[in-house]
């Protein structure tokens, strides 16, 4: 996203059941070394996007309010000491995959049949 805007997109806000978690908002800061916000009430996001939407539409809700409408619980900033364990994992990832890459074809290229078994009620 970040090419197409061309600028640096900092903060993020963050999301869904994941973002319940506050161990997988930590990973997602420290793997994209951005300030994860997580808005409040994540797993209603998408029906308060939708009433947002509509106020929009409705022109009752101004482009300029919408983020004070959409509140943040939490804050989670990147830590540079877990980056670093990231990046030096993530540099043996292109290798394990070019290595398996055609394992991988092999595996989703042959299909197997399963035979089921009837069972009787």
């Amino acid at each position: 996203m970040e090419h197409f805007v061309r600028r640096r997109l900092d903060p993020l806000r963050i999301i869904g059941g994941g973002a319940t978690s506050d161990l997988w908002c930590q990973i997602h800061a420290d793997v994209m070394d951005r300030t994860m916000e997580r808005v409040t009430e994540p797993l209603s996001a998408n029906l308060r996007g939708a009433a947002i939407f509509a106020g929009m539409a409705l022109q009752v809700v101004a482009p300029e309010d919408v983020r004070a409408l959409v509140p943040v619980d939490k804050t989670f900033s990147p830590n540079p000491t877990n980056r670093e364990v990231y990046d030096r994992l993530y540099r043996e990832f292109p290798g394990l995959y070019k290595g398996q890459k055609a394992m991988f074809s092999r595996l989703n290229g042959r299909r197997t049949q399963v035979k089921r078994r009837r069972t009787e009620p």
